[in-house]
């Protein structure tokens, strides 16, 4: 009755020969029962089918005796040893109902998994199973209801135009890099004259609150670069046009970190010395200083370098977003209810975590952000909605390429998980194929492949040209 389980190449329908243990594992396919089933499809929505399968009597028995077999070599039965008691006295032990239910729950899962085959259906969550007949010398009537993905009409998405921002560091984007590193290497200067925007100013701050001293709420010889509004945008008012040796006192709302939250008091000030940032001159010896270069021409090399990575990936990024948002906004897409339930309980469930890594309890952030839990909830499936038609238009993408993931690619995927996780491959390549991801892993790959063709196959202008274009359009 059972077929041994047997590794299989998608290339090949065979054997991927070569393949280390842990990836065979990964790739095991289910036993299965050589047997037959009849079975029509019936289309309830676009994201819907109903399976109807029927199993004759004939298999019935055989799956009856393959059970009573199973619970044979299960079940003590006194005067018997494990696998020798025969099939009328071990229904006789444990009773005919008893052994109807068992029966049917081996051929359940079998039986519907072959209709899937027949009919060539891949099922996004658990089937809703309904038993509709199941009598003696009768055969065995079930209906499947499972969620599919959608058949989806696509557009042409070879050529997607898209404008990107542009992946080569610009002359201003070095020069504003240069400016913040001398800014760094800058050295503090007193001066004699009137604070101005953009020195920094030595101060000692004292809060109260109705002539008595706030609690947490002073500091000494803090520097301040004035103008910056990183402390108290009314510091930058009150500090501006002042001397030191001057002291400035005003009313005001005590800032976040210094004294009670939220406290309303007075800020008294002690402006003790005003400095200005003396930068150095931009030549070859600020390059050595300041670098590992020598000269400032290999400097602003390496910078507009290190840029241009930045931006091409900024870019690259970009691209992707455009030339997914561009087929989202052309193709009607069917949510499979289902799916989007998962990836919404997956979002929010990351979403708490990471708050909770941050100290900050759910209510007390919905409370901060003026919003009920339904409301986050709708936030986060609006998100899931967008990311699961994204996804099912890049599966059938793939589907319209004839692309499959290959057992290498597979292999390839989880080394480079392992490296990242800093664990080992075989441990986790086990923990991959006994949680059942492996279909979700194939998944990532597959879509990734098709969004790397739709990326290859775009047409890729500089978003300026976009915007000149607009603007002759409107002159």
């Amino acid at each position: 009755m059972r077929t041994e389980g047997y590794i299989f190449d998608p290339r090949t329908g065979g054997p991927p020969g070569g393949l280390p243990e842990h990836i065979r594992k990964v790739l095991l396919v289910d036993v299965r029962y050589d047997s037959r089933v009849n079975s029509s499809m019936e289309a309830k929505g676009p994201t819907q089918v109903q399976l109807n399968i029927e199993v004759g009597v004939d298999e019935l028995k055989t799956f009856k005796a393959d059970t009573l077999r199973r619970l044979a070599n299960e079940i003590k039965v006194p005067g018997f040893r494990k696998g020798k008691v025969p099939p009328q006295v071990m229904e006789s032990r444990i009773g005919k109902e008893q052994v109807r239910q068992e029966m049917l729950a081996d051929a359940l899962p079998h039986f519907y998994s072959q209709a899937l085959q027949e009919h060539e259906i891949s099922p996004i969550n658990q089937p809703e199973i309904n038993v509709t007949l199941f009598e003696d010398n009768k055969p065995l009537q079930i209906t499947a209801t499972v969620d599919v993905r959608p058949d989806l009409e696509l557009p042409d998405y070879k050529g997607i135009k898209v404008y990107a921002p542009s992946p080569e560091a610009s002359e201003e984007d070095v020069n504003n890099q240069l400016e913040r590193l001398r800014e760094r290497n800058g050295i503090l200067e007193p001066i004699g004259r009137n604070v101005q925007k953009g020195d920094y100013a030595t101060i000692d701050m004292f809060g109260f609150r109705h002539g008595e001293p706030l609690e947490g709420a002073q500091v000494e010889d803090f520097v301040y670069e004035v103008g910056s509004a990183r402390f108290l945008p009314k510091l930058d008012e009150e500090l501006a046009g002042r001397r030191a040796g001057d002291i400035v006192q005003f009313n005001t709302v005590m800032p976040a970190g210094f004294g009670p939250d939220e406290e309303e008091g007075t800020l008294k000030v002690v402006l003790k010395e005003v400095q200005t940032n003396r930068l150095p001159e931009l030549d070859d010896e600020f390059a050595k200083t300041a670098s590992e270069f020598d000269s400032l021409e290999e400097l602003r090399a390496d910078i507009h370098k290190r840029i241009s990575g930045h931006k091409k990936k900024d870019s690259d990024a970009a691209v992707r977003n455009l030339i997914i948002e561009d087929l989202l906004n052309r193709v009607e897409v069917p949510l499979p209810e289902s799916l989007v339930q998962k990836e919404t309980e997956i979002r929010l469930a990351r979403f708490i975590q990471d708050l909770g890594r941050s100290g900050i309890e759910l209510d007390e952030f919905l409370e901060a952000q003026k919003m009920s839990r339904d409301e986050l909830i709708e936030t986060y499936r609006k998100a899931a909605e967008t990311a699961v038609a994204a996804d099912l238009i890049l599966e059938s993408v793939a589907k319209a390429e004839g692309m499959e993931v290959t057992p290498s690619e597979l292999q390839e995927e989880i080394q480079i998980m392992a490296n990242q996780m800093q664990t080992d491959v075989e441990v986790l390549a086990d923990n991959i194929a006994n949680s059942g991801s492996v279909t979700v892993l194939a998944g990532d790959i597959l879509r990734r492949k098709a969004l790397e063709l739709l990326v290859e196959n775009a047409v890729v202008l500089d978003e300026k040209s976009s915007k000149t274009s607009d603007a002759t359009q409107n002159d």
